[in-house]
This record gives C-alpha cells, sequence and structure tokens, in this order.
C-alpha cells in the first residue's frame, strides 16, 4: 500500500473515530438515556472527548518522532479541529444551555472555580490557530516550516 492511500485510509479511521462520541452522545439523547440529569452528562462527555482528542494531538509529534512512522502528521490537523469542534460545542453547551447566557451566574461560577477560567483561555488560545495558518516557506512534503517559523508557543507568549 502506498503513502497516499495508508494516509487517506488513516484521515478516515480518525473521522470515524473522533464523529463516533458525538453520534453516541445524540442517540443516547434521542432514546432518554442520559440519565437524571442529562445537561450535566452531555456537558462532561463533550469536555470529556474533547480533552481526549487534544491528548491524541499533542502525542502525534513526540510518537512520530519516536517510531519513524511519518504517515501520522497530517492527521494533526483533523485531530485538532475536532478538539476544537468537541471543546467549542462544550463551551456552547454550558453557556447557551447549562448557564442559558446569563453572565451573572457565568462570573459567580468562574469566581468559585477558576478551572472555567483557564478552560476558557486555552480555548481562546486555540481559536488563533485552528486553521493552520503557514508563516513561512515549507519543506518539500509541508510537514516542517524552514524559514520564518512561528510556533503554538510564540502564541501564547503573545498572550501572556
Amino acid at each position: 500500500m502506498n503513502k497516499k492511500r495508508r494516509v487517506l485510509l488513516l484521515k478516515g479511521l480518525v473521522w470515524l473515530l473522533c464523529l463516533a462520541p458525538g453520534v453516541w452522545l445524540v442517540w443516547r439523547g434521542f432514546t432518554d438515556r442520559l440519565g437524571a440529569n442529562a445537561i450535566e452528562e452531555v456537558l462532561h462527555r463533550l469536555g470529556d472527548t474533547s480533552l481526549v482528542i487534544l491528548l491524541v494531538t499533542l502525542s502525534i509529534t513526540p510518537i512520530r518522532r519516536l517510531t519513524g512512522w511519518n504517515d501520522l502528521a497530517p492527521l494533526r490537523r483533523p485531530l485538532g479541529l475536532f478538539a476544537f469542534f468537541y471543546l467549542t460545542t462544550h463551551f456552547l453547551w454550558y453557556a447557551v444551555v447549562d448557564e442559558g447566557l446569563a453572565f451573572e451566574f457565568i462570573v459567580e461560577d468562574v469566581i468559585e472555580r477558576p478551572y472555567i477560567l483557564a478552560g476558557f483561555t486555552a480555548w481562546l488560545a486555540g481559536a488563533g490557530v485552528k486553521h493552520g495558518h503557514t508563516h513561512g516557506a515549507t519543506d518539500e512534503f509541508s510537514y516542517k516550516a524552514v524559514q520564518d517559523v512561528a510556533t503554538v508557543h510564540d502564541f501564547h507568549a503573545t498572550i501572556l
């Protein structure tokens, strides 16, 4: 099997695996299997899913460097976008469904639970780099920047 076919197969597998938790959650909602506190269950499942996908995304580069399996590199973008999608859905579910866009309750929650502020800050950081903008030239495979390299760490340092 050639490289292009392997990458295409892996991307299809990523799509299936990343859409499965959302489909499962919708199915559980339509069949009334979310439990007594459905809003909290959806909120937790969306948050857990986004965190797992984010961790898988961040583990691709170390795995690729350790194994030398470069077919994993093109999976970072779709995985990162799925993590951002689930995180955005998690945030909107919290703000709209759970809190009803009541700003005073959201502020009260942030004061009581500072991890909400940390999560929102992380979401804002991801919002700036989700589209995968290339700054400068890349190598012949478009895997690595070779000129005017701008990393995520540069973006985070700018925010701080």
